[in-house]
């Protein structure tokens, strides 16, 4: 255990202050007024008073006040103020609660009596305390116009429990000790909720008394009279045995000024041998705590408050936060562990066919055959990229739904198109089955389609050449009217799961088999993504495996159901070389290399390419040229001076048409489905995901000089 330490807030002081006041029973005629000085400083008002009450003529009388420097005295206009005029007030203070108006003109019309009392004063805002003797409420304690602490009203409240008994000092002197320890005991009181037992140490005169006290600590050190042998009890008794030594030297009273230093509070966490935790723990974390009650003019430490309070809940919070802290710094330190051979491998990969295929240039069979290598391992490598990706923007609910009406049966082909290859090429016998009553439904297609191919390239991953892998979707019906449920089954005869590894099968980084063991690239992020998609979509999944058999994965999500009219969408996909050939592109694009990439491929097309590097240039070659030289605006978004969306947006405000509407694509490393939508809001016609796709690109720039039919 360590002792903490922190510097006291000008609340505390000030609490402090007058604790320490009452403790000493040292006061005088000026005490009142220093309060209300330093009221009135801490909340940094213009005017801080004290109004009696008069419950049987039902008024408040202003007989206490200090003014700022500046302010005009106000006590002479502020007698006989009716109750019944200042009624909302007065049913606060009858329930102990504060009055606080943030804003006079917001809170009150001008015609409430409330506002007829303070506008004239010049008050916007104000906060008062009720005073209260035997629960009664005999005056209030206010500040006009704070500008600071306007958060916390504990020190208006303590002092408002505290200033009666000055005012009552000034009227009945017999009953003055006894108001002072009915004010000590509320201040008390209050801090009650915060510690459970208090005892105030006189380290001067080598005394100590109680203030408040739990029950349990009360019978062990009430035999006590010396505060030194009594701290040195509850350091043996009630703390655990491995840690008395430490806390024996926490509370040695000689030490303890010279430990503080100019700290006003010292801190201390323990387990309590004496009480029993919530949880049912055996033992109770508690916290011991010294608040500086004094000093003389040397500034060496006089008294002392000596506070203990439970901590348990939160401690026990802190445990776990700390424990799943480390549990996930264990899962990405074992995923660091078994991504650092998966990234070298497909590295490895491109580097050493690349150099192979420097050499063996004038080899068209070789040189394909590399080429074909180097693609593969760079695949690879993107899809270990994207899987971290993906999973943090996941984390970071950065997820929105994009709901189109499809056909179950063209994403069905879809997915059975993109596994199909690279299935026969493995030998694994890969099937698909349909079996739904309604063939079209709403759902967001890049998702679903993004689960599917997490568990299908699993199964691709896992199964041995020879295997089998299905893919069957069907339907279940849905209690609501108008929905329905597809439920996705994917399933392997491959090498299966053993029962202790899946109920981590969820988990961020876990992965049963290294690539050293199974021979399988991987992040151990795939499951955890289904998991967080389908949670996403609102769905389950559920996974049965037994090693050595096989897995199946089942995926039931719910979707509204389409008709074919919902469907419905133009064609717009062909590449039209004879629109391509002859048009003008600017790229606005910052990186030479893939400027240079996206210029030679652009090129190859028929189309030609001006180059701007970065989004303020680009605006500037746009108005240096003649209105519609160019044809589309090739956009990257990240780049320096302005970025694509701040460039988009400049041009979407040209005042010249001509200018202002062109058309811009998005060509982005940013590529996930928030960014497009960034770039549509942007003004952006389109968006397109590095790296580059070459038919994708060609795709689009057609499609949207189809649609403008510009020359």
């Amino acid at each position: 255990m360590n002792d903490m330490t922190r510097k006291t807030t000008s609340e505390e002081m000030a609490i402090k202050q007058y604790l320490h006041s009452y403790l000493d029973k040292k006061k005088d005629e000026t005490t009142l007024n220093n309060m209300l000085r330093e009221l009135g400083e801490y909340y940094d008002g213009d005017r801080a008073y004290i109004f009696e009450a008069d419950l049987h003529r039902r008024l408040f009388n202003n007989t206490y006040e200090w003014c700022r420097d500046g302010v005009s005295s106000e006590i002479d206009n502020l007698q006989n103020i009716s109750i019944d005029g200042m009624e909302c007030w007065f049913e606060a203070f009858e329930e102990h609660s504060e009055f606080y108006i943030s804003s006079l003109s917001d809170d009150f019309v001008p015609g409430s009596k409330t506002y007829q009392i303070l506008a004239p004063q010049g008050i916007e805002s104000c906060m008062a305390s009720p005073i209260t003797v035997n629960d009664e409420v005999v005056g209030f304690l206010g500040i006009d116009n704070p500008r600071q602490h306007t958060d916390s009203l504990l020190l208006l409240s303590i002092a408002a429990s505290t200033c009666y008994s000055e005012i009552a000092s000034e009227r009945m002197v017999r009953e003055k000790e006894r108001e002072a320890n009915v004010d000590k005991e509320r201040i008390f009181n209050a801090l009650g909720g915060i510690y459970a037992s208090m005892y105030f140490i006189d380290i001067k005169n080598n005394s100590f008394r109680e203030l408040t006290a739990i029950s349990q600590v009360k019978n062990l050190i009430d035999a006590f009279t010396d505060p030194q042998e009594c701290l040195d009890f509850f350091a043996t008794k009630l703390v655990l045995p491995e840690a008395v030594d430490e806390m024996l030297e926490f509370v040695d009273l000689k030490t303890l000024g010279e430990r503080m230093g100019e700290n006003k509070i010292l801190t201390k966490e323990f387990k309590s041998t004496i009480f029993q935790g919530c949880d049912g723990n055996e033992h109770d974390w508690r916290q011991i705590c010294f608040i500086d009650a004094g000093r003389d003019e040397s500034g060496m430490l006089t008294a002392v408050l000596f506070a203990t309070q439970s901590i348990h809940d939160a401690k026990l919070k802190e445990i776990e936060t700390k424990e799943k802290l480390e549990s996930a710094n264990k899962a990405k330190t074992n995923f660091l562990f078994n991504m650092s051979h998966d990234i070298r491998t497909p590295m490895n990969a491109i580097i050493g066919f690349r150099d192979l295929l420097e050499k063996h240039q004038e080899d068209p069979e070789k040189r394909q055959d590399y080429l074909d290598k180097i693609k593969s391992a760079n695949d690879v490598l993107l899809s270990i990229i994207n899987n971290v990706l993906e999973m943090t923007r996941i984390e970071q609910a950065e997820v929105e739904l994009d709901e189109v009406a499809g056909s179950v049966e063209q994403y069905a082909d879809g997915v059975y198109s993109m596994f199909i290859e690279m299935m026969n090429a493995k030998d694994i016998e890969f099937v698909t089955e349909l079996e739904v009553e309604h063939e079209y439904s709403f759902c967001d297609i890049t998702k679903s389609r993004e689960v599917a191919i997490n568990l299908l390239s699993n199964a691709y991953k896992y199964t041995n050449p020879g295997g089998k892998v299905t893919l069957r979707i069907d339907e279940l019906p849905n209690e609501r009217e108008g929905w329905l449920y597809y439920r996705t089954t994917v399933t392997d005869n491959g090498i299966g799961m053993s029962e202790e590894f899946l109920p981590h099968i969820f988990e961020e980084f876990s992965r049963e088999y290294s690539m050293t063991d199974a021979k399988v690239e991987g992040t151990g992020l795939g499951m955890p993504i289904v998991k967080k998609l389908v949670d996403v979509l609102g769905g389950t999944v559920e996974i049965e495996s037994k090693k050595g058999v096989g897995t199946m994965v089942t995926v039931v999500l719910p979707h509204r159901i389409a008709s074919e009219e919902d469907c419905f969408e133009i064609d717009e996909r062909a590449i039209n070389p004879e629109l391509l050939r002859g048009r003008r592109i600017l790229l606005a694009e910052d990186n030479d290399l893939n400027a240079e990439i996206a210029m030679e491929i652009l090129g190859e097309a028929g189309l030609e390419i001006d180059r701007a590097a970065n989004g303020r240039e680009c605006i500037d070659m746009l108005l240096a040229a003649p209105a519609y030289h160019y044809n589309l605006i090739l956009m990257d978004i990240q780049m320096p001076v302005m970025n694509g969306y701040e460039a988009a947006v400049s041009i979407r405000k040209l005042p010249d048409r001509a200018r202002a509407g062109i058309p811009i694509v998005a060509m982005t490393a940013n590529a996930f489905e928030e960014d497009r939508r960034e770039a549509l809001r942007c003004g952006m016609d389109g968006h397109l995901a590095k790296p580059i796709n070459v038919k994708a690109v060609l795709v689009e720039i057609s499609r949207i000089l189809r649609n403008e039919g510009r020359n």
